[in-house]
């Protein structure tokens, strides 16, 4: 969702100046996807924008800004009843699916919003100490969470609230995330494994540190899902792994970074020399039990082809092979993602 906002102050912080255009008093076109720790200032607001995918920790921006399509409420309850916010949400974030209770830590609540075309429902963005800011959508009005803030909320703990008067749809975004990628003969890939936090998606080991290393994994289910990937980008099919391993010819050492700070030894046939850079990101399965496989040892990657009901075509790149190797799996499996520009 994007929405319009007048620039009052603008920080770059960790990137070059050749992303954005900076002008203090012009409007800019922000998607609420990128924004985090939103908080009132004066009559406007500030929040952190992310306009690097590359490095998550540095390639933020801080804005300060005003909009009349921004209400930020900043509000300290006493008093609590209890401290854990009981809401019924939308797995994947799918209206047509069937709500599900989740229960939230008051203290990990950052902030929510709604606008007028679907005012029943409400985004929800809450964050877990050490993880990632995770995004939910709710099956409830936002006058229905600030009334939980009354009774739920406890002494000075800060909740935030964004609220957008109307749907905005613009052509042409001032603002936009520039994604690093690599051109293969016609092709044009991503050039790292996709690292957003969708819902159900995996860390390895469920540790987040190596999500930023090596990307997250997801099951084909989720890849396929139409709001999975970003503007301009989509998975890749049977056909294109095809085409690179003509273009490689076969090659595929060419695909894979090079030295063992993301590859075990021996680490064969690694050239990167196409730069796409594939490390050993591992996978994870889950067969009654969650059970995670192969860091340092494989790259797999899904395609949205199916090669039969159940099973879809992947690329699978090992640390003792220089090879191009189409395989397969299931849905239970959990897999690294490189999109291929549209």
């Amino acid at each position: 969702m994007l929405f319009i906002a007048t620039v009052t102050r603008w920080l770059g912080v960790g990137r070059g100046d050749h992303v954005i255009d900076k002008q203090n008093g012009t409007q800019y076109i922000f998607d609420i996807n990128n924004v985090s720790n939103l908080k009132e200032e004066g009559t406007g607001c500030q929040f952190n924008y992310l306009v690097s995918t590359n490095n998550r920790r540095t390639g933020y921006d801080e804005i300060h800004c005003t909009s009349p399509y921004i209400t930020v409420r900043n509000e300290f309850d006493v008093l609590p009843i209890s401290n854990t916010l009981e809401l019924s949400y939308f797995p994947n974030n799918d209206v047509t699916k069937t709500p599900i209770i989740a229960y939230i830590d008051i203290h990990d609540f950052c902030y929510a919003w709604s606008h007028n075309p679907y005012p029943q429902y409400s985004w929800l963005v809450y964050s877990v100490k050490g993880l990632k800011d995770k995004r939910i959508l709710v099956d409830m009005p936002l006058t229905t969470i600030l009334a939980l803030d009354s009774t739920s909320d406890e002494n000075d703990i800060q909740w935030y609230y964004y609220v957008d008067l109307q749907e905005i749809i613009v052509l042409t975004k001032k603002i936009r995330v520039e994604y690093d990628s690599v051109v293969i003969g016609t092709q044009t890939w991503m050039a790292k494994n996709w690292d957003d936090t969708y819902p159900g998606s995996l860390a390895y080991d469920n540790d987040e540190s190596n999500a930023l290393l090596y990307g997250r994994l997801y099951t084909w289910a989720m890849i396929n899902a139409v709001d999975f990937a970003p503007t301009g980008w989509r998975i890749p099919t049977k056909t294109d792994l095809d085409l690179l391993e003509t273009f490689i010819s076969s090659d595929g050492g060419s695909l894979k970074e090079t030295g063992f700070t993301y590859w075990d030894a021996p680490n064969t046939g690694a050239s990167n020399s196409t730069g796409f850079g594939a490390r050993g990101s591992g996978f994870a399965v889950d067969s009654g039990g969650l059970i995670f496989h192969g860091l340092g040892l494989i790259f797999a990657g899904w395609t949205s082809t199916l090669f039969d009901p159940t099973l879809a075509y992947t690329l699978w790149l090992t640390n003792t092979s220089g090879g191009f190797t189409p395989s397969i799996a299931g849905n239970n499996f959990y897999y690294s993602v490189r999109f291929i520009k549209i």
